[in-house]
């Protein structure tokens, strides 16, 4: 058994080590005698996207510009969230530590178990933006950020929007950005691009009447724990669905379920099409031989596996385990990695 210190350094070795041979066939390829400068770093980050849900996991996702980029680089298989919510999540992917190190173990604007208020990110925290800033980079973030004390962290950050509004706004943003960025090719960039979606999930049955949405004319897949109950389950599970958010949807029909999966893919296709604005952007500019390109997600969401929706208080892989593309400049294909990392892994690596 480890301690904490110990489990976290070695995640870490393991997933600096396999980031490293994801890049190694760059560096060893015929005619290169030495590394390029510094690259260039496209963070993109969704919000509530589990490690299926997209086409190259699970084709019953069209998300065809992920696809693409997984297809360009390397998939970590087992990338997991340090807690299944926003806030601790984005903490972690931002400063490199875990929610009991941050103090942000939940959600900013809800409790903790001594029913004091969740905290801010402190500010004296170091992030990710502060942290390249000072390596020499242009660093710049825009979209979600559920961390709170925004004007200051904003100031870690040559540019930045947070917690700004639609994805569709914030990838017009992070365009005009890119495009500036041209007129400075001697300095590195660092581009934090956090949308919404697919958590616009919570639209369905709370800003829409759900029996109101088609099923459109094509399968759709049931979850192998489809038919679970709650028998032997953990209680707040059943809580959670019968008295919770879920309670919606507890009694419904299969097909109302199946409803549920539809929306959740159709969202997760708003935020595709997104990343698929800024990867085209990037081939336009002939940015995509100097940039490195990450994709990941804050945590997850239950999808109808294992007979639940949403997050809550449950510990299903489908919450916990996010998807982790590195794309390396080039777009050199490398074998997916098994290694278990965690968001905190980013920072450090």
């Amino acid at each position: 058994m480890h301690n904490e210190d110990e489990a976290s350094g070695m995640s870490r070795r393991r997933f600096l080590g396999a980031a490293t041979a994801a890049g190694v066939g760059i560096w060893a390829a015929p005619g290169v005698t030495e590394p390029p400068k510094r690259p260039n770093i496209i963070l993109i980050c969704t919000d509530q996207q589990h490690w299926e849900a997209w086409g190259g996991a699970d084709p019953f996702f069209d998300t065809p510009n992920i696809d693409a980029l997984a297809r360009e680089g390397c998939v970590f298989t087992h990338a997991y969230c340090p807690t299944p919510q926003c806030s601790p999540g984005r903490a972690a992917l931002y400063t490199g530590l875990y929610p009991h190190r941050t103090g942000v173990i939940g959600n900013l604007g809800s409790i903790d178990h001594d029913g004091a208020p969740i905290p801010p990110l402190p500010m004296g925290q170091e992030t990710l933006g502060s942290r390249l800033r000072d390596g020499g980079y242009h660093t710049a973030y825009f979209g979600k950020w559920h961390l709170g004390n925004e004007e200051h962290f904003a100031a870690h950050f040559d540019d930045a929007l947070l917690d700004g509004g639609p994805d569709a706004a914030m990838t017009d943003r992070s365009i005009e950005y890119l495009e500036g960025r041209t007129a400075h090719p001697d300095q590195p960039f660092a581009l934090l691009i956090n949308y919404l979606n697919p958590h616009d999930i919570y639209e369905f049955g709370y800003f829409h009447e759900p029996e109101s949405i088609e099923l459109p004319d094509m399968e759709i897949p049931t979850p192998e724990s489809w038919s679970e109950t709650f028998e032997n389950k953990a209680v707040p599970q059943k809580q959670f669905m019968t008295d919770d958010q879920g309670a919606y949807i507890e009694d419904k029909s299969d097909e109302f379920w199946k409803k549920y999966r539809v929306v959740y893919r159709d969202k997760c296709r708003l935020v595709d099409a997104e990343v698929g604005r800024v990867m085209e952007t990037v081939r336009q500019l002939g940015l995509d031989d100097s940039t490195v390109i990450l994709f990941t997600s804050d945590h997850g969401d239950m999808d109808t596996h294992n007979r639940l929706v949403f997050k809550g208080p449950f510990m299903y892989d489908h919450l916990l385990r996010v998807p982790m593309i590195v794309r390396m400049p080039g777009g050199t294909p490398v074998s997916s990695r098994d290694a278990f990392v965690g968001l905190s892994d980013i920072v450090p690596t």
